[in-house]
């Protein structure tokens, strides 16, 4: 007898340091999101899909998007889908930037704000659960956001 899938959706924020981001945060624009689906194929599920997900938390939330100046909001997903039709997703999100090492000078790439969220579903509901869960991944950057650019986020 084959049991339903269990919809559930665990939101996990995490940063470099917790409560570090409210200072890392300072000063930052967001430059661009980059949305990446991998693995299974789900119905309504795909790159521009998360993409636009994302951009909608952010514009709903008044944070603006500038034209590839500033640090690129990556968001992932990680797709499996099981034998029987049920699927679990993995969301990263980070917010990507510029940094500068003190010991060398080195110019690298670094996490500034990172979140996560792990769903599980059917095949037919995963695009909707993924697209919600990775809403409320950007939900909860643009809450650290806010709290620390005030002038850059329109109300």
């Amino acid at each position: 007898m084959r049991s339903g899938a269990v919809g559930l959706v665990v939101l996990v924020a995490a940063s470099a340091s917790a409560g570090i981001e409210h200072t890392i945060l300072h000063g930052v624009s967001v430059g661009r999101v980059k949305a990446v689906v991998s693995a299974g194929q789900v119905p309504g599920l795909t790159d521009a899909s998360l993409q636009t997900a994302a951009e909608s938390s952010l514009k709903r939330a008044g944070v603006r998007v500038g034209s590839g100046n500033g640090a690129d909001l990556f968001v992932g997903a990680t797709v499996v889908i099981g034998p029987s039709g049920d699927c679990v997703v993995y969301i990263d999100a980070r917010l990507i930037e510029d940094a500068k090492l003190d010991r060398n000078g080195l110019r690298v790439e670094a996490a500034s704000w990172s979140g996560g969220s792990i769903i599980a579903g059917t095949r037919q509901n995963c695009g909707r659960l993924t697209t919600n869960a990775a809403r409320k991944v950007v939900d909860d950057f643009v809450e650290h956001y806010r709290a620390m650019n005030p002038a850059l986020a329109i109300k």
